[in-house]
């Protein structure tokens, strides 16, 4: 009896090793090489932010069967796989295939609250698991060896932290094949997972992203199209009056400027010109502008600057007047409002007050008025007004508070003489 039972564990073995593994719903996915992040040149940090599973616990993913030829057997569910390997050891799997492609993976996965280091990621990755599929064969049960093979749908989604926007979204599918093996049902669920991160590293896509290729390549051919208009415009009178007084008006001149891709704000300047940052009209040529009475107009992007981040929208006539544009330099401590669409259309109209806290000079020698007046994304492009409600500035960017993703009190706005100067736009009248 024991002789047979010898036979028989060598006949199983043969079998798992030939042709009796467990049957795989379709063939294995053929993995691309991975790309190897350059080790001397920059590349962003990335931090695994997001992990989830779409699929419910009692979904059917697959089987566990027994026999020579693997047959019969019972049904394998999501719960019972999920159960074999823990995510902990899904999210070490993440950073050991990242690292070894030679990007860095910051963050502490095991900390409870707030990781302070989270935020020095320059991307979040988030995971979706969207399906599985697994089999697992037990030839012998007495000798406890299995085969197994299991295959993972996921998603990836890569979220930029500069942009605050979800930037790419890549779907792979990961497979393996686990043979004689007394751990295959956990082996085959770890190394499908680790394929399927191959499959990420392999994307040029994300390779472009992580390397700053695509950002290069886009502003390169945004850059190109980089061009001065020869707009003459009639300066409004300054205004003397308190800015609450004629707040109204004030925002019947901004409006939220809408793309493809987002929105932010802008302001007119004079009839059919609104001014706003190179930044919220990106690569588009043409874009919505939408007032704050709900009219929406097609606006021709017919200027742009993509250094000093300005750009100028020509739409139908409004018929309203444009805003009046003071050129001098206002003093540091004075009272300042910005008008504009924080976090977007909903919030339209959205007036904030502060300071002029500074000028800043960059290295590159581009100068900036800093505020505490608060902004958030969606207040770009918009203007910032003096007491007397003249266009001073335009709203470029602003430090946001990582723990609270409020503002900073650290804001930044182009002065509106250097962004008209770059655009190309002349002042005929009393103020030029």
């Amino acid at each position: 009896m024991a002789a047979f039972r010898w036979l028989a564990a060598i006949l199983s073995a043969n079998c798992i090793l030939a042709a009796c593994a467990a049957p795989m719903s379709s063939a294995p996915v053929a993995e691309k090489s991975v790309l190897i992040a350059p080790a001397d040149a920059p590349v962003k940090t990335v931090q695994l932010a997001r992990f989830d599973i779409s699929i419910p616990a009692s979904r059917i993913v697959g089987r566990r069967t027994t026999g020579f030829l693997c047959l019969g057997g019972n049904d394998l569910r999501m719960g019972q796989m999920d159960a074999l390997v823990g995510r902990r050891e899904l999210v070490d799997i993440f950073e050991q295939e990242f690292e070894s492609a030679n990007y860095k993976v910051v963050g502490n996965p095991d900390a409870l609250f707030a990781d302070a280091r989270k935020e020095t990621a320059d991307l979040m990755i988030g995971i979706l698991i969207k399906n599985v599929e697994a089999n697992i064969c037990f030839p012998s049960e007495e000798y406890n060896l299995a085969s197994g093979n299991a295959k993972f749908m996921v998603q990836w989604q890569i979220y930029d932290r500069l942009q605050r926007e979800t930037i790419l979204t890549v779907d792979v599918t990961g497979s393996s094949e686990v043979s004689l093996s007394s751990t295959a049902p956990e082996e085959s669920f770890r190394q499908a997972f680790a394929s399927s991160v191959r499959q990420l590293l392999a994307s040029q896509e994300f390779f472009d992203v992580v390397t700053g290729r695509r950002e290069a390549t886009r502003a390169a051919a945004i850059k190109a199209q980089d061009k001065k208009a020869t707009v003459s415009i009639a300066t409004v009178p300054l205004s003397t009056k308190p800015f609450e007084t004629q707040a109204t008006d004030i925002r019947g001149r901004v409006a939220t400027i809408l793309t493809g891709e987002g929105s932010g704000s802008g302001f007119m300047i004079a009839d059919r010109y609104f001014v706003t940052n190179q930044h919220v009209v990106g690569g588009a040529a043409f874009v919505k502008v939408k007032l704050i009475t709900g009219r929406e107009i097609l606006g021709d992007v017919i200027a742009r600057d993509v250094g000093r981040d300005v750009a100028l929208i020509q739409t139908e006539p409004v018929g309203l007047g444009g805003l009046p544009i003071r050129l001098p330099d206002v003093a540091i401590g004075s009272r300042v409002f910005v008008v504009g669409s924080p976090l977007g259309e909903d919030n339209e109209g959205t007036v904030l007050s502060g300071i002029v806290s500074t000028y800043r000079v960059d290295d590159d020698g581009t100068r900036y008025i800093q505020s505490d007046a608060g902004i958030l994304p969606g207040n770009s492009g918009g203007p910032m007004l003096d007491e007397s409600g003249n266009v001073i500035a335009i709203t470029v960017a602003g430090i946001i508070d990582p723990r609270t993703g409020g503002s900073t009190g650290l804001n930044y706005f182009i002065p509106i003489a250097e962004a008209l100067e770059k655009l190309g736009v002349t002042l005929a009248g009393p103020n030029s």
